[in-house]
Order: structure tokens, then C-alpha cells, then sequence
């Protein structure tokens, strides 16, 4: 199933997959008003695409934003799978079956999962600030380079340096047909293998004035030694503040660019203390 999110990539899959008959497409004329959601490739604007799924018993979902150039997909049982999961498909498939000598970059916002993954592939890892605009410098100057960003954005160096969500949906297809298994399988045999790593985030809408005092209160947490009751193990400051607890688990704090938001990313090996971490930052930040 392919979700258009009303957007300009409408059709376009239809068109690829020519005479190919299982391929059932949603929302899938241009929309100017987009359905009434924003066309962004998050869960919470895709609620109905995972019930289609379901209802369907489709080996995938995959979607596209308002203008094609972000993707999600949502997995055989009906379930949103995060941007994460989508780059460490990428990366396991361009190792694995590709035999590409690629190269790999990440946001500072992106799953610990990818560091595993690459040091144990030989994989050169780099990671950025938030932004595609970063990787895409470094694509420009190595075509060697994949990489992506957490809201949904892949691109490819060898191909061009900006993200492309019709070239990344038709890569997670090639790879799910190499390995001949569905997504849910693929990602139950990564957390036999690696432990779970679960991800998600809360966008907070601050005032201005406010600023200052809630980035000293995020700063202060570095003295005090400790998030959410847990030992700050490690600290990056490349893009906000992000601390560490533990190997694979995390807090990330960051203004937004673009919008008066705060946002707070949080990785860990269970829902549960994603939650709490989150739950501690937007204590913390008291919005």
C-alpha cells in the first residue's frame, strides 16, 4: 500500500510498478488542503494508513510527503515504523546486498543503532546537526555518502545530493525482496540480535523570553550529573545538548531552527523509559 498524502508524488508509484497488480494506493490526488492534516510523514497523520494496511494485510506501507521528497513506512502488521528503522534497512542493504563501499551519515537526533550497525559493518558513520542541509554538503564533496535525517529525509550521494522519498521507498522494496522476509521479521531479528531501540519525541511551543532560563535549566542537569534519576554517562553539544545514559540510551535537547519550539528526543531500550525521559524534560523545561 502507498499513502501520497495528497501530495505531488501522486501516482508516481503506480506509474513504476506499471502492470503490477498489488499495489493499492492511498490518498492519492493532489489536495491543496492535504486532506485537512499536514502532509509530514509522522505517526499521528497516519493513523488511517496503518488501519488500511491492517485491513488490507499488506506486506508494507510506505509513504510520501506533501512534495515526495520525505518517507515512513509502516510494517506488515500495521505499525508505524520510525525513520530509524528506515536508514538501518538502508544501511543493511547497501552492505549487504548492493556490495556498494558507501559511506554513512546521521543527525545528532538519529538511533544508536546505525553506530552499532556501521563500526560492526566497517562503515565510515559521521554524524550532523540537525538538518539535511549538512548532509548534503558532504554528499556534494563524497558520492560515496547515504545518508538521512530522523523527520524522514534520504538521499543518496551516488545519485543526487537531496532527499528523495520515491528513490528511498523503492529501496526498502528492493531490500525486503533480496531478503525475502517482511519488515516486522527484519526488525524482530534486530532486536534479538541488538536489543530494542525505541525512539520518539515531543515538540514543545516556548516563549521567547522563556528561552534563556529553560536552556540554563538543561545545562544545569550537566552538573548535577544525572536526567531522570539516571547517570549522565557521556555529553554532545554538536546541535543543542544531548546527554547520554547508559550506551545505547539518550536525551536530546534542541531549539528549533525554524519554529518556537523545544524539542526533546529521547532513545532507550523500552517505551517505557522513553516516556519517563520525556516526561522529565518537559518537567524540566516546565511548558
Amino acid at each position: 500500500a502507498v499513502d501520497y498524502m495528497y501530495g505531488s508524488a501522486s501516482g508516481y508509484m503506480k506509474k513504476i510498478f506499471g502492470s503490477y497488480d498489488n499495489l493499492f494506493e492511498i490518498n492519492n490526488h493532489r489536495d491543496p488542503l492535504f486532506g485537512g492534516i499536514s502532509p509530514e510523514p509522522i505517526r499521528k497523520n497516519l493513523l488511517n494508513t496503518e488501519k488500511k494496511v491492517k485491513e488490507l494485510k499488506a506486506d508494507i506501507g510506505i509513504v510520501l510527503d506533501g512534495d515526495g521528497d520525505r518517507m515512513a513506512f509502516i510494517d506488515d502488521c500495521g505499525k508505524f515504523a520510525t525513520t530509524h528503522k528506515a536508514l538501518v534497512f538502508m544501511l543493511l542493504h547497501h552492505v549487504k546486498n548492493k556490495n556498494y563501499k558507501i559511506k554513512f551519515a546521521k543527525t545528532i537526533s538519529g538511533t544508536s543503532l546505525l553506530n552499532v550497525l556501521a563500526k560492526e559493518n566497517g562503515v565510515p558513520l559521521y554524524e550532523t546537526p540537525v538538518g539535511f542541509k549538512y548532509i548534503a554538503e558532504m554528499m556534494q564533496k563524497d558520492r560515496s555518502i547515504i545518508g538521512g535525517e530522523e523527520s524522514g529525509g534520504i538521499g543518496f550521494g551516488y545519485f543526487i545530493p537531496e532527499r528523495d522519498g520515491i528513490l528511498s521507498n523503492l529501496i526498502i522494496l528492493e531490500f525486503l525482496a533480496k531478503e525475502n522476509k517482511k519488515p516486522s521479521q527484519i526488525i524482530t531479528e534486530l532486536d534479538k540480535k541488538y536489543g530494542k531501540f525505541v525512539y520518539d519525541r515531543v515538540d514543545l511551543v516556548f516563549k521567547e523570553k522563556d528561552r534563556e532560563n529553560i536552556m540554563k535549566k538543561v545545562n544545569e542537569l550537566e552538573k548535577k550529573g544525572r536526567v531522570a534519576g539516571k547517570k549522565i554517562t557521556s555529553i554532545n553539544k554538536l546541535d543543542g545538548i544531548k546527554y547520554f545514559l547508559g550506551e545505547n540510551e539518550w536525551v536530546l535537547f534542541r531549539f528549533s531552527g525554524t519554529e518556537p519550539l523545544l524539542r526533546i528526543y529521547s532513545e532507550a531500550s523500552s517505551a517505557k523509559n522513553v516516556m519517563e525521559n520525556l516526561e522529565f524534560g518537559k518537567k524540566l523545561a516546565g511548558i
